[in-house]
């Protein structure tokens, strides 16, 4: 999920205001933000400002995750059942897979809002989507966002002529692209530039913290979970390559096929936490959006 909930750490330097916040008020509440501000300063770090407390608050408020009364916060109750409910059903694809890893189903309905595929190859995942982006949202969204969360911004590398008429198709209707992407090699930076020349917005460095990758509609989620040895070979290439032209495609393409784990995607119909993870990534834009 975006939070991490925080167990105090004599060292907690790179941990989140949000997720102190967070922290502290399931210890403790409600709280006010003064109370808040004390409390964090206290436990979990010495430098933190009364603005950055008040800022992760009021931010948390608007997202959902916190419930005001008067002056006082608490963590929303509807939050934590979102989150204990969607923790619990990817626990439950883990178990039932280590189980019967052999009689999992190719895709399994969980709900009407709620469905799971699993594919064998990379290019079936990226005609999947493609098919998916024309029927149910290009369709119908004109003039609106999406927003990618990456690791690394692989597409325009390996299929930059079908990566560009992508990107043509979404501005002629009008939507606006936001990639968040946590590298910040020199591949990632050719890729930034590829993006923002067709029209994207595109953030990198962004330390997101996450382990799959996210694309964000006006109505659905869609989280795609890779393979730890599709990622190694992702970031292998990544890191140790000098430029573009250094990139040896049809090798890459050769390693990726020898990887036979399925890659995982769950879609998420529901209208509640996409403006949540709109609201969450959009954050991190806030420096350098009309950069």
């Amino acid at each position: 999920m975006p939070y991490n909930i925080v167990i105090p750490e004599t060292d907690c330097e790179a941990v989140s205001t949000k997720d102190i916040v967070i922290s502290s008020l399931s210890r403790d509440w409600p709280l006010n933000i003064q109370q808040l501000y004390n409390r964090t300063k206290k436990t979990f770090l010495k430098n933190v400002t009364y603005q950055a407390t008040y800022k992760a608050v009021r931010s948390l408020h608007d997202e959902g995750v916190l419930i005001k009364q008067g002056k006082d916060y608490s963590i929303s109750q509807v939050w934590l059942e979102e989150t204990k409910e969607y923790l619990n059903f990817i626990s439950g694809l883990i178990e039932r897979k280590e189980k019967n890893p052999k009689n999992f189903e190719e895709s399994l309905i969980m709900n009407r809002n709620l469905q799971l595929f699993e594919f064998e190859k990379f290019k079936n995942l990226y005609k999947f989507l493609r098919k998916f982006e024309d029927n149910l949202i290009l369709a119908k969204n004109e003039n609106s966002s999406f927003y990618w969360v990456v690791n690394h911004c692989y597409k325009a590398l390996f299929q930059p002529s079908l990566e560009f008429e992508y990107m043509e198709k979404l501005k002629k209707k009008g939507i606006k692209l936001h990639i968040l992407c946590n590298g910040d090699t020199s591949l990632d930076k050719w890729c930034r530039n590829f993006y923002e020349k067709n029209g994207a917005v595109m953030k990198i460095d962004a330390g997101f913290g996450i382990s799959r990758h996210i694309n964000i509609y006006n109505e659905f989620i869609i989280e795609i979970f890779f393979s730890p040895e599709f990622q190694k070979i992702i970031h292998g290439v990544y890191n140790s390559a000098s430029s573009v032209h250094a990139v040896d495609i049809a090798e890459i393409l050769k390693e990726i096929s020898k990887d036979d784990s399925k890659i995982l995607v769950i879609i998420n119909k529901n209208k509640r936490l996409v403006d949540y993870m709109k609201k969450s990534v959009l954050g991190y834009f806030d420096e350098s959006i009309s950069s």
